[in-house]
C-alpha cells in the first residue's frame, strides 16, 4: 500500500495511533485524545506523518447478496455459534473478572448479581441484637435492618449465606472439661419470596 506525508494537523486520531506505533515507537491507549496524540508526536519532532492512501472507493457498489434463510426449529444450525465480543473495562470490573475469563461467563455473574433478594434477619439476643447488620462486597457497604423484610441484591445476599462465627461448647464429665467448635450462621435470616 503507497504511503502519503499529511501534516500533523491534518492526521487523523487512527492515523497518528498507527504512525506512533509503527514508526514513532510511542504506544497511545486507547482513550488517549488527538490533541494529546498531536502534542506528544510533535514533541517527538513529527510536522508530517507518513500515512496509507486510501484506496479508491469502487464506482459501482456491487449488489448485496441474499440473506440466508433462517434455520427451522427442527433443522440444526451447522456453524460453530459466533464468539462473544471482548469484555469492556466496565464488565471487567462489575463482573470481578480476569480479562481473559470466558465473556458469557462474566456477563451472566453481572446479569444474575443485579438481581434482587428479599430477606429478614433475625434478631439475636444481647448486645447489638438490633442493631443493623453491615454486609461488605468488593468495597461497598450496606447497613440491613434486622426483623422486616428487606430488599438487597444478590451478592449482599451471598455474603450473608457464607458469613459464619466459631461457637464454643463446654461439657464436664467426671472432672474433665471437654471443649468443642462448630461454625454457625453469624446472622440468621430467612429468605422471603
Amino acid at each position: 500500500m503507497a504511503q502519503k506525508s499529511s501534516p500533523l494537523a491534518e492526521a487523523t486520531k487512527e492515523q497518528m495511533r498507527a504512525f506512533g506505533r509503527d514508526t514513532a515507537g510511542i504506544s497511545f491507549p486507547g482513550f488517549a485524545k488527538e490533541a494529546h496524540m498531536r502534542a506528544k508526536l510533535s514533541e517527538a519532532g513529527y510536522d508530517s506523518i507518513k500515512v496509507a492512501d486510501e484506496p479508491e472507493k469502487p464506482k459501482a457498489a456491487a449488489p448485496k447478496p441474499a440473506p440466508k434463510p433462517k434455520p427451522k426449529d427442527d433443522e440444526e444450525n451447522d456453524g460453530p455459534a459466533p464468539p462473544e465480543p471482548p469484555l469492556t473495562a466496565a464488565e471487567i470490573v462489575a463482573g470481578n473478572a480476569a480479562k481473559d475469563e470466558d465473556p458469557a461467563v462474566v456477563r451472566a455473574r453481572i446479569a444474575r448479581d443485579g438481581e434482587y433478594v428479599r430477606v429478614i434477619i433475625a434478631r439475636s439476643p444481647g448486645e447489638g441484637g438490633d442493631e443493623p447488620v453491615l454486609v461488605s462486597y468488593n468495597g461497598r457497604a450496606m447497613r440491613i435492618a434486622r426483623g422486616e423484610p428487606q430488599m438487597i441484591r444478590r451478592p449482599f445476599y451471598e455474603c450473608l449465606v457464607n458469613s459464619e462465627e466459631r461457637h464454643f461448647d463446654m461439657k464436664e464429665e467426671n472432672g474433665i472439661i471437654e471443649l468443642t467448635t462448630r461454625m454457625v450462621s453469624a446472622y440468621p435470616f430467612s429468605r422471603v419470596g
